[in-house]
């Protein structure tokens, strides 16, 4: 039907078999090319686009900065890779640096070992991140005449400059809306502008999704004022991989689902890979046209998003076959890497490859000309990589890095990649600062940043039994409604305690106590979407009015009968425009002693 399309979601976009899905979308009517919601990597994404220049891609140079402000992110809990966070953590035991403001409303593992750990009422990241801009432009800690020349919409006559925006959320305002007291906020303002390079980056909790775009770009504008793009120490443009960004041309952009309208999917094909964070299926089902919309998951298991399939078509799992490892969203160089398949698979699994082949032969539609496997495709991209000589291969059995231009041919870096080794570009200066524009590319408008003081003076009433509790879903980066846990992983959640399951809410004794809740005892909560049955946790980290919920892993990875469906509960917490999860308002309507 008009209007309607076919969608493919990749949850881990820019692997080699993400070309080959945009490839055939590209031949297809209404073809969209899905991917979940930013959230790690939504700082990065709003920085791009706020540059006049070519999009390029970018990535943190931590390892040079000596302040991090971090709105959120779990560094010391799954954010990034874990070879690079254990150097930068051992980094800070031994120089200090980078120091680490972390802001968020819970108090985290990351919040616990930072520097500063500043909490927040909830969903008030984008006005304190503006609040901070204030004190940066009014004390002048920024180089203003840089800004003039660099940004047309730093200053201005009308509503649309920056320096305006920025002036309406003082101390004092901003204080009163996120809980940080008005020294806190001016404090940390002198710390990130007297302690260069500063990286200040944004990310949802695993569980929670993402933060609003406009709090995206407040947090991203504090780099600009900074002067923090571009520089060492700072966010840094590097290379495109070669040969393997390359798509079909017309290829269809990617979108954030939660961007698409509701109602317009027909057909929906969803790679079995995670993205780490959770994705409510309520999201996904209001995007389908009805109730007879075709959902088809490539999956090795019956878990996760693919228990809402209609049909699941079972693909290799993990060490059953050969796959690509691109550069994580935060390197500042680009990387590649093989995992080689260790164990074969049962009878009946096929490669999302063949399984797409197969579409766009019976749609008449050519997908490639070569009709290559998967591995000797990435034998393919191997050659290409060889070809450009740039990068070096580092080999961990003997910890060698040798440069690409030593190698006698492709097949060797191709030995060497199958052996575990990695493939890395060199590092590239730091260009020339581009020019940007604060509102011009984003489609966020100033006057919609003035707003968001407006809208969460009221967001957050007064404290009263009688008033909704702020509902925050959180979790951990790769469990989170997952079902592809290892068996030691779920040990954690069922055995050790070390982590919550689906199920567990935590409130401050004091805020539980007011509202009649329970210590150990069962409430249900209560939103505008539906209820949810919890386990109540007094936990005096909790901030007051303030109902913190942890997502496991999917149940279908646990004992029968273990814990919730973390797709359940986040159902519930979804915004009425499907595009938030975060903080949504709740009460208890039910307690059991």
């Amino acid at each position: 039907p008009a209007g309607e399309s076919v969608a493919i979601l990749d949850q881990q976009p820019g692997r080699s078999i993400s070309l080959f899905y945009r490839r055939l979308l590209a031949q297809i009517p209404h073809g969209i090319y899905l991917r979940g919601p930013m959230v790690e990597d939504a700082t990065l994404s709003m920085c791009a686009s706020m540059l006049e220049a070519d999009k390029a891609l970018l990535g943190f140079d931590l390892e040079n900065a000596r302040t991090v402000v971090s709105f959120g992110a779990p560094l010391f809990d799954g954010w990034g890779t874990p070879g690079r966070m254990m150097q930068l953590a051992e980094s800070r035991r031994k120089n200090g640096r980078p120091a680490i403001f972390q802001i968020e409303t819970r108090q985290s593992r990351t919040a616990l070992q930072a520097d500063s750990w500043i909490p927040v009422k909830p969903g008030t990241e984008g006005t304190l991140a503006l609040g901070l801009a204030h004190v940066l432009l009014g004390e002048k800690l920024c180089d203003a005449g840089r800004l003039r020349s660099l940004a047309s919409d730093f200053t201005g006559s009308g509503s649309n400059a920056f320096h305006d925006v920025a002036a309406r959320f003082t101390p004092e305002k901003v204080s009163a809306i996120t809980g940080v007291s008005v020294e806190r906020i001016q404090s940390i303002a002198r710390c990130m502008a007297n302690d260069t390079p500063t990286i200040v980056l944004g990310a949802g909790d695993p569980a929670g999704g993402p933060l609003r775009p406009e709090d995206n770009l407040a947090i991203a504008s504090l780099n600009f004022l900074l002067g923090s793009i571009s520089q060492k120490g700072g966010i840094i443009a590097r290379r495109k991989l070669p040969g393997l960004t390359e798509s079909q041309p017309g290829a269809p952009p990617a979108h954030q689902i939660q961007e698409v309208p509701d109602r317009s999917i027909r057909v929906l094909l969803l790679d079995g890979a995670e993205s780490g964070h959770a994705l409510p299926w309520s999201l996904i089902e209001r995007k389908l046209a009805d109730e007879k919309a075709l959902v088809v998951s490539f999956s090795p298991f019956a878990a996760g998003l693919s228990r809402h399939a209609e049909i699941v078509l079972p693909s290799p799992a993990f060490l059953e076959s050969w796959q690509d490892v691109p550069a994580p969203f935060h390197s500042p160089v680009e990387t590649f890497s093989l995992s080689a398949p260790l164990l074969t698979p049962p009878p009946g699994p096929a490669e999302p490859l063949e399984i797409i082949r197969q579409i766009a032969g019976a749609l008449g539609v050519a997908l490639d000309a070569e009709g290559l496997s998967f591995p000797d495709h990435l034998k393919a991209h191997v050659e290409t990589l060889y070809t450009s000589g740039r990068g070096s291969v580092f080999t961990p059995s003997d910890s060698k890095t040798i440069p690409v231009k030593e190698l006698d041919s492709a097949d060797k870096l191709w030995e060497a990649l199958r052996e575990g080794g990695c493939w890395v570009d060199e590092e590239t200066n730091p260009a020339t600062p581009s020019r940007f524009s604060f509102f011009g590319n984003s489609g966020i408008t100033a006057q919609r940043m003035i707003s968001l003081a407006e809208e969460q003076a009221t967001h957050h009433p007064a404290a009263g039994t009688d008033s909704p509790l702020a509902l925050m879903p959180f979790g951990w980066r790769g469990t989170t409604g997952s079902g592809q846990l290892s068996p030691l992983m779920t040990k954690v959640y069922q055995e050790s305690g070390l982590r919550s399951l689906s199920n567990h809410a935590l409130v401050s004794p004091e805020t539980g106590k007011a509202r009649g809740m329970i210590n150990n005892e069962v409430a249900t909560v209560q939103t505008d979407a539906g209820s949810f049955q919890v386990l109540v946790r007094y936990d005096a980290s909790v901030m007051p009015d303030v109902l913190l919920v942890a997502i496991g892993p999917d149940g279908a990875a646990m004992n029968s009968g273990s814990t919730a469906d973390a797709s359940e509960f986040l159902s519930i917490c979804l915004a009425e425009d499907g595009r938030s999860w975060r903080v949504t308002p709740a009460m208890v309507t039910k307690r059991t002693a």
